[in-house]
């Protein structure tokens, strides 16, 4: 019945919406000969949209149509529509950079064969991964992993943050010992693991797991890809990623510098998603800090916090996947995932990064946050890590005792520093839309830079992370940092 009613409503929108397309370009056709909508998939709506991008928006109104859930965590909860993949509505959301569970697309049929077993015979015993093993428990009584970066060690902490290593460390150990240590889930006495992505690298797997990755649904891979327009690309420009960890582990609030198709193979996950335009309350890390694309609030279920009044007052999205199903996570959307209480839980990332896409909308909220991130990245570049967070934790405080932002920069940096940074970011703030002074508020926002011993100030540090030191380095005026816009 449901699809029966979807049909009939694509019939009633696509009939107007087919014959302005064929009208614009000289051939008015009847909607029912241009289009079978009983054999409608996301790729088709490419040639609706391309002749007629106004159609997006007009599409759109007819695809949100959202779902309010009861919820104890912000101030409005809706779930992530779940749609079929010939529906029309994928292709309309995915070009609007929303989030979707798509259903019955089969990208990875034959991955439903890794389970531990399988994957101890194929995938060789000493191949190293890369994995998080953390001590911390969340509100639920669920293991958190808390976001890292996976740079060099002697690129991990440039900020020079104390950061609590006896709760979540990066650790490489074999596969035959994260197998093991994953099957004994909750009875080991071992600390929980999580393979926070292993990139899909066939050519050291078995001819057998080889044969599998070569058999997965590429071309729907590709449709959904060109849909989307992010564009077909190899499958080595569009690397895939194998997450593995079941026993309710949770990877707290971060972001993706890409686009991103979740496919979950084994187990279950709940996912929490937030706008990107949530950014500031969400309390983002630093460049310079390890968790770098995480967000200070650890574990969004924990109401006493000090974030919660700020995670109270924005809305969310919410999913559940399972077997087969394939979460959309747009560029930049924040995402909390949660796994279920199985103890092999396995999904696969058909991921595009930033580097690899067509530039968005000038206009997009995307565009927006890709600017503040590459103010924040030329500053840090341009001042050094050590002395980028000092400052900025000085200007929080020199704006909120009511100067002004001009100010408050001069008073924390040297002249030739201050005109450079303000030379610099006001041509990457204008490139992004923002007025320079509101997204100078934005990078210094509270409880980013948590400072003890601040002159003047009694702030308590958030979360468990501070800044030791205050070595300058001179700005390099002519130094140029690369940043992804």
């Amino acid at each position: 019945m449901l699809q029966s009613a979807r049909t009939s409503q694509w019939a009633i929108a696509l009939t107007g919406l087919t014959t302005t397309l064929y009208c614009c370009v000289g051939t008015c056709r009847a909607a029912e000969s241009v289009v079978d909508l009983d054999d409608f998939n996301p790729h088709d709506m490419n040639q609706l949209l391309d002749a007629d991008p106004t159609l997006l928006h007009t599409l759109g109104e007819s695809c949100d149509d959202p779902v309010t859930l009861e919820s104890d965590l912000t101030r409005r909860m809706y779930e992530v529509p779940r749609l079929p993949w010939d529906s029309p509505c994928v292709g309309v959301r995915l070009r609007r950079r929303l989030p979707v569970v798509i259903l019955e697309a089969d990208l990875v049929p034959t991955a439903v064969k890794w389970t531990p077993t399988y994957l101890a015979k194929h995938w060789p015993a000493d191949t190293m991964l890369k994995a998080l093993e953390t001590t911390r428990v969340g509100a639920r009584g669920n293991p958190i992993f808390e976001y890292r970066t996976r740079a060099p060690k002697e690129e991990y902490n440039r900020g020079h943050f104390v950061v609590d290593e006896d709760q979540t460390v990066l650790v490489t150990l074999p596969m035959k010992e994260f197998l093991a240590r994953a099957a004994a889930g909750a009875g080991s006495s071992a600390p929980p693991l999580y393979s926070q992505g292993e990139r899909v690298d066939p050519a050291i797997y078995s001819a057998e797991m080889q044969a599998d990755v070569y058999q997965w649904r590429w071309g729907r891979v590709n449709a959904l890809h060109q849909t989307a327009l992010w564009g077909v690309k190899s499958r080595t420009e569009m690397p895939q990623y194998v997450y593995l960890g079941g026993n309710n582990a949770t990877t707290p609030l971060h972001y993706d510098r890409g686009e991103n198709l979740l496919v979950q193979v084994h187990g279950t996950k709940e996912v929490h998603l937030w706008d990107p335009a949530h950014w500031r309350s969400l309390v983002p890390f630093p460049v310079s800090h390890p968790s770098f694309q995480g967000s200070t609030i650890d574990d969004i279920h924990q109401t006493t916090s000090p974030t919660s009044p700020a995670l109270a007052a924005t809305e969310a999205h919410r999913a559940h996947i399972g077997p087969g199903d394939v979460l959309y996570i747009p560029m930049h959307w924040w995402h909390n995932t949660e796994a279920g209480p199985e103890r092999h839980g396995m999904s696969v990332s058909f991921y595009r990064p930033q580097a690899t896409l067509d530039p968005v909308s000038e206009e997009s909220i995307q565009h927006k946050i890709a600017s503040l991130i590459a103010m924040e990245a030329m500053a840090a570049h341009l001042l050094g890590p050590q002395t980028y967070a000092p400052a900025m934790a000085q200007i929080r405080f020199l704006i909120d005792t009511g100067g002004g932002v001009e100010a408050a920069i001069s008073a924390a940096l040297t002249k030739p520093e201050k005109d450079e940074l303000w030379r610099r970011w006001g041509k990457l703030a204008q490139s992004g839309g923002w007025d320079l002074d509101e997204a100078v508020k934005w990078l210094a926002g509270p409880g980013r830079f948590k400072i003890p011993q601040l002159p003047g100030s009694a702030e308590v540090p958030l979360h468990h992370s501070y800044l030791n030191g205050d070595q300058r380095k001179a700005p390099d005026a002519d130094a140029e940092v690369h940043t992804e816009l």
